[in-house]
């Protein structure tokens, strides 16, 4: 049989705690307290279970005394090898033994085995937990010689167990190995690579007789240095804080040189404001109105072009303004429109008052029909004022017709020019009015 690993869950003082078995012999060199018969008892209580459990002692009752200090799950796992075969052990150990668990598993394919009972310690070693502590298994302060009947049995039956021969001879070579590997006189041994290399260090000491002088005088000289380490942190702690004040400075002179470019920035926004504004001396249109301003606007544009080039082509033929006024005599306008415009009204008022007399009283009836007769010829009157006043300017204002003479589709093309004209009036119009609104 050959232990391979250990994982105890909590058992005395161990908690979470692994060990991995190699096949030679195994060393565990700590201090005391630390586990180490604790760890042997886990091994074997795990084959064997607890000793002494109607003892009413925490001290002499395993199932007490192991309980774990710190609480938890009570047990662990041993994985072992018996030939070619692989197990697992798992226990958990309860206030009693009816709540303990036991499981056996096959190590490699992870099931379950029955190859072994709970009492597995008897079945494998083939003696009793008794036989197995005073021969096997010896514990801290726990060597009796005496042999237990089981013992006796294995000793008088010794011709039948060449093995048992066998296994003993091969444990004593080992233990032989293994001292004469420890032994001071081996130099191959691990005490003799000890006591050589504590040799090795107490030859380093006494080289080093004056080392505590010389640490004396490091560590002043590091009491310097810290002293020196303090007078530099508050010099740069001081120059730090001229550093920040000098920083402030410069920040508060950046924000007022920028208060003053924003400033400036707000002055021109302003006059650039006011000067729009005088476009609007209202309030400003919105989005949408502005919209139908530059359309318009856009279209304003190539119009006054295409009248400028089309007035240049008749720019010797159409009279101006100015020469138009020279020729007429501009004062008699006012007169002549206000005799077309009461005429006119005269002449409305009567056949309206004609009609509503009609059926009522038929001499008043005639009076309004003569009376509209009368405002007819009175507006065709001015008319013809208007049509003889123009006719004998019209040489005047025409060209002379020896040189030119005006064709039909130069007339044509004056109207047209004409009507664009009024067009584009309209549109200016309406640029100028959305603009003064």
């Amino acid at each position: 049989m050959k232990l391979e690993k250990a994982h105890i869950e909590n058992f005395g003082k161990l908690k979470n705690f692994d060990v991995q078995f190699n096949e030679e012999s195994n060393l565990l060199l700590e201090n005391n307290g630390w586990g180490k018969s604790t760890l042997a008892a886990f091994i074997r209580i795990m084959f064997f279970g607890f000793q002494n459990e109607n003892k009413s002692s925490v001290v002499e009752n395993e199932r007490k005394k192991y309980d774990p200090w710190q609480g938890g799950v009570y047990g662990g796992q041993l994985t072992f090898a018996v030939g070619k075969k692989k197990y697992r052990i798992e226990r958990t150990f309860g206030k009693t033994r009816n709540e303990d668990r036991f499981v056996l598993y096959d190590a490699i394919k992870n099931l379950p085995s029955v190859d072994y009972s709970e009492n597995i310690g008897e079945e494998v070693f083939s003696i009793d937990a008794e036989s197995f502590m005073r021969s096997i298994f010896i514990g801290q302060d726990d060597c009796e010689t005496n042999a237990t009947i089981q013992i006796q049995k294995r000793i008088g039956n010794v011709a039948k167990k060449i093995e048992d021969i066998e296994d003993y001879e091969k444990a004593w070579q080992r233990l032989q190995e293994k001292i004469l590997e420890m032994s001071p006189e081996n130099k191959e041994g691990s005490l003799y690579k000890l006591e050589k290399s504590i040799a090795g260090v107490e030859s380093i000491l006494a080289k080093s007789q004056g080392v505590e002088e010389k640490m004396d005088e490091l560590q002043q000289k590091e009491k310097d240095c810290l002293e020196k380490r303090k007078e530099c942190l508050a010099k740069q702690e001081q120059l730090s804080t001229e550093l920040s004040q000098k920083g402030k400075r410069k920040e508060q002179a950046m924000l007022h040189q920028e208060y003053l470019t924003r400033t400036e920035e707000f002055t021109r926004a302003k006059e650039n404001y006011d000067r729009k504004r005088k476009d609007f001396p209202k309030t400003v249109p919105q989005i949408e109105i502005l919209q139908v301003i530059r359309q318009m606007a856009h279209e304003i544009q190539p119009e006054q072009e295409e009248i400028h080039i089309k007035e240049q082509k008749f720019a010797d033929k159409v009279p101006s303004r100015s020469h138009a006024e020279e020729v007429f005599d501009v004062s008699i306008l006012p007169e002549v429109k206000l005799k077309l415009v009461a005429s006119g009204l005269f002449f409305v008022l009567c056949v309206v008052g004609a009609v509503a007399l009609r059926g009522i009283v038929l001499a008043f009836s005639i009076s309004a029909m003569l009376g509209a007769v009368a405002g007819l010829l009175f507006f065709i009157r001015a008319l013809l004022e208007i049509k003889e006043l123009v006719g004998e300017k019209e040489e005047d204002l025409l060209p002379d017709q020896s040189e030119e003479v005006w064709s039909e589709e130069e007339r044509e093309e004056l109207k047209e020019l004409e009507k664009i004209k009024i067009e584009h009036q309209k549109k200016v119009d309406t640029v100028e009015k959305y603009l003064r609104s």
